[in-house]
This record gives C-alpha cells, structure tokens and sequence, in this order.
C-alpha cells in the first residue's frame, strides 16, 4: 500500500509561508524515574519470609513422623512369652447338681518368677464356681470365663500372666 504525505502550511493564502515561532522551553527539574525498589524489596522480602516457613514446616514434620517415634520411650516394650505352667484337672460343683471338671494351662511372660499352683486353683475356683450347667455349655460363656480367669491371675501375678489355656473342659 503506498504511503501518502501530506504537508500542512499555515494559515496564510497559497504561497504565503508562515512563521512558526518556537515556544520558550521551559526546563523543570527532572527527577529520576522511580524505581522499583519498594515494590522488589516488598517481594524478595515476601520470598524470603515464605522459604524461611516452608523451611521450617519441612523441619517441623520431620522432627513428627521421623524424630519423634525414635525418641518414644513411652512405649512399654514387647512382652515375650515365657514358660507354661499347667495345673492339673479338678472337679468343681455347678449351681445346679452337675460338677465341671477343668483342666488348664497359664502361659506366663519370661520375667515370671516360681508360680504358685495354689493361688492358680484359688482364682479357677473362684470364677467357675457356683455357674449353671447351661452356661458352662455355652461357648461364648466358656469364652468370657476363660478371660475372667486371665485377668484375675494377671491381677494376682502383677502382669505375668499372658494367656489361659483349657486343657480339659467337661461339664456333667
């Protein structure tokens, strides 16, 4: 597309050129452009203020999921299994006429001192004594008792008790 220039003349007739008079420059004191500075120093600043957090939250989580855990002393350490006492069968009187006869082993932890066997018959008299013969039969029952059993023994043995086991169960 070709470019078309037009020169305007002054005011004056076809011809006629006019004077154009320059206007008096007046200089006013220039100030320097304004800098950024504000602006950048308010965004390194809000860089440096966001890495020193994510820094510390990095550390933080750490010292909570690695650090930490190690440091847990407060778990009571693992109980490992010591020997089995069994204590022989005895016949015990239901409420109802019949008899149980039961026979069981405590399985002790391995800090167990020397068990008595007498206060192992004392607590299974205790807790089976006296049950009716219906609910001697009843393995849910039969389930409870065993655990009553345990803890009654862990209870009289301080924590040394870790398991009960039936080894003889017959209810006449």
């Amino acid at each position: 597309m070709p470019i078309e220039q037009r020169v305007v003349s002054g005011s004056g007739p076809l011809g006629q050129t006019s004077k154009i008079t320059p206007r008096p420059r007046v200089t006013e004191p220039v100030e320097p452009p304004a800098q950024e500075s504000g602006s950048r120093k308010v965004s390194l600043k809000a860089v440096i203020v966001s890495t020193v957090l994510i820094v510390a939250l990095v550390l933080g989580a750490v010292y909570w999921f690695v650090v930490r855990p190690a440091l847990d002393d407060g778990a009571p350490p693992p109980i490992i299994a010591g020997a089995v006492h069994t204590v022989d069968s005895i016949n015990l009187n239901l409420s109802d006429g019949h008899y149980l006869r039961l026979g069981f082993a405590v399985q002790l932890t391995d800090q167990a001192q020397e068990v008595d066997s007498a206060q192992i018959l004392d607590a299974a008299i205790t807790v089976f004594s006296g049950q009716k013969y219906d609910n001697a039969l009843d393995p849910v029952v039969r389930e409870g008792l065993r655990q009553q059993l345990a803890a009654q023994l862990d209870r009289v043995y301080e924590g040394e008790v870790m398991e009960v086991y039936f080894t003889d169960y017959v209810a006449q």
